[in-house]
């Protein structure tokens, strides 16, 4: 599993930044260019209750530190739970199901006595970000994507909704009828 980790965190460029706020008030991004250069190592925390296993997964730095992720292993008698948490700096939801299945084939190909399970490169966050930046310096308040935010906005009493997001009662059908 560390093995595959490692490969996978080495694979993803978006893991090999991190960014600083300096006292001008600026951020300055800083990057690790030799992907080798990265290596994770278990540690082993020993038995744990349920609520320290949560503590160890909310404790990852925040995004203005390297490695605002995590990964973990609850091993059993029969088996065990591998699980991720990250910071949305690094991933989204999609990721994070993409990141489970890099993850569990990684570790079935090397598991099993095989090599590295052989991927295509892995698309590069940092060109997808100079092309976000790139895109969105051409928009004005005028761009139909930002009007379309600020309606939503102004439709929202001037703001966005807050965060957990209500859901209302989990017991009761939000279907539509």
């Amino acid at each position: 599993m560390n093995l595959g980790l490692n490969r996978y965190l080495q694979r993803h460029d978006t893991f090999r930044s991190w960014f600083e706020h300096a006292d001008s008030g600026e951020f300055i991004r800083h990057t690790t260019a030799d992907p080798a250069d990265i290596e994770f190592e278990p540690i082993d925390h020993g038995n744990l209750t349920v609520d320290e296993i949560r503590a160890l997964t909310v404790a990852i730095p925040n995004p203005l530190e390297w490695g605002c992720f995590t990964f973990g292993v609850i091993q059993r008698e029969d088996g065990f739970t591998f699980f991720t948490a990250m910071d949305h700096v690094h991933g989204d939801a999609s990721l994070i199901g993409t990141t489970m299945l890099e993850a569990n084939g990684m570790y079935a190909s090397l598991s099993s006595g095989g090599d590295s399970l052989r991927l295509p490169d892995a698309g590069s966050f940092d060109e997808f970000c100079v092309r976000e930046r790139e895109h969105t310096s051409t928009l004005t308040v005028d761009s139909p994507g930002v009007q379309t935010w600020i309606d939503f906005a102004e439709s929202n009493g001037g703001g966005f909704s807050e965060f957990p997001l209500p859901l209302g009662n989990s017991l009761e059908s939000s279907a539509v009828r």
